[in-house]
């Protein structure tokens, strides 16, 4: 996601991760939200991916796991170009194949922003 919206909540999500004691939702090992009648739990990885993006330390981390969709999405933060996305990982035949890809699903994607974006505005 890009623009404004996508400027605030990375901004907001920065700005509280360095700030030592804080009690906010996206610092929670793991919560769960209901969103249209559905509960999504939301688990915190910040996990450094910069360096498989041919990046800078510390630019892009997947922040967080999301269940509650057809499959487990991954929310990308990318600090330098303030924005954010999701991935997904192949699946097949139930076997994990290690791919991990971004999410072109333009439906699931605005769904997702707009899961973050009301997280975001509740608790952030």
């Amino acid at each position: 996601m890009k623009g404004t919206k996508a400027k605030y909540i990375v901004k907001n999500y920065r700005k509280v991760r360095w700030k030592m004691g804080s009690m906010n939702i996206w610092d929670r090992g793991y919560f769960t939200h209901t969103y249209k009648g559905k509960e999504y739990i939301i688990t915190k990885l910040d996990i450094d991916i910069s360096e498989e993006w041919g990046k800078k330390k510390e630019t892009i981390l997947m922040t967080h796991k999301i269940e509650g969709f057809k499959v487990p999405l991954y929310m990308i933060v990318d600090f330098n170009e303030n924005t954010f996305g999701f991935g997904y990982k192949v699946v097949e035949d139930g076997a994990d194949r290690g791919l991990f890809v971004t999410l072109q699903d333009e439906d699931i994607f605005r769904e997702a922003s707009l899961l973050i974006e009301e997280i975001d505005h509740i608790y952030g």
